[in-house]
């Protein structure tokens, strides 16, 4: 398999052109030009080398940890709603004992370079998920913590900012198939022989592995944007631009769940429908502005 996103045989993986030359590093991945791989770089950079088959996500700063510690008492979401530290630390309403984790073991996670997992308590896929759902959930906090009314002082790297729009984008996609994967269950045992058997190896494998492409394709598309709209430097992505390469990136990532075979068919077209639909929204959301 490939580190490269999902982009269709021949195609640069930043855009539909087709590609000349590849990254002269991992030598996966490929693109039309030297304008695209520097659009590309600034998380490419982090992926380049990894292991092609499972997804990895980078660890936050030590400025980045200080900014989450320092305002995790802070509710984001207006009166009356939970803190962030209050989030991650306490059960949901429901009471499930498995959504209550320790500041102190939050911070080792999203602090740690590889996932590890725990002896006796968990498999690397679990450990890599848990590792990968805590890491969203910070990079999503500071995504709304550096953006108005709450930005004022904290100062970020820009090109850091591409994690946080990817975590917004891939928390959601995973909590949508999670939601399709459980929706699913009987339709899946209805029209899918295979589908305990797809349904082992979901648990085996973990989101890491059976989301890998579609995250990395989520990637190209959220680094694309915050070179955009943050004015990262040259080369420049005008607005026209950057939406005609969202729509080649959101295809894209639709390619890759028609390519996931390790999903039951009842769940894969399921959690088909519900990207559609949130592509569709961003669309509208974009006109709309």
């Amino acid at each position: 398999m490939s580190t490269a996103p999902p982009a269709r045989s021949g195609q640069c993986a930043v855009c539909p052109t087709p590609a000349t030359s590849h990254c002269s590093a991992c030598k996966a991945v490929r693109f039309c030009s030297r304008r695209c791989q520097t659009l590309l770089w600034p998380t490419h950079k982090v992926l380049c080398k990894r292991d092609p088959d499972v997804f990895y996500i980078p660890p936050l700063t030590a400025r980045e940890l200080d900014l989450v510690c320092a305002h995790k008492d802070r509710r984001l979401d207006g009166p009356g709603r939970p803190t962030f530290y209050e989030d991650i630390t306490q059960a949901d309403p429901q009471g499930h004992p498995g959504d209550v984790k320790p500041w102190e073991n939050f911070v080792t996670s999203i602090t740690s370079t590889e996932a590890r997992p725990r002896p006796g308590f968990e498999s690397l896929a679990e450990a890599r998920d848990d590792r990968f759902a805590d890491l969203t959930e910070a990079y999503r906090f500071l995504a709304v913590l550096t953006r108005p009314p709450f930005a004022h002082g904290i100062v970020v790297e820009r090109s850091r900012a591409a994690w946080y729009f990817f975590a917004m984008r891939a928390g959601d996609a995973r909590t949508l198939y999670l939601e399709s994967w459980a929706a699913g269950g009987v339709d899946a045992l209805a029209s899918d022989p295979d589908a305990f058997a797809r349904d082992n190896m979901w648990l085996g494998a973990g989101s890491c592995v059976v989301l890998n492409k579609l995250y990395r394709q989520l990637v190209v598309n959220m680094t694309l944007g915050t070179w955009a709209i943050l004015h990262l430097g040259t080369p420049r992505i005008a607005p026209l631009e950057l939406d005609a390469l969202m729509a080649t990136g959101e295809q894209r990532v639709l390619d890759a769940v028609d390519a996931a075979d390790l999903m039951p068919l009842a769940t894969r077209n399921r959690f088909r429908r519900e990207l559609e639909r949130y592509f569709q929204a961003r669309q509208r959301a974009n006109r709309s502005v």
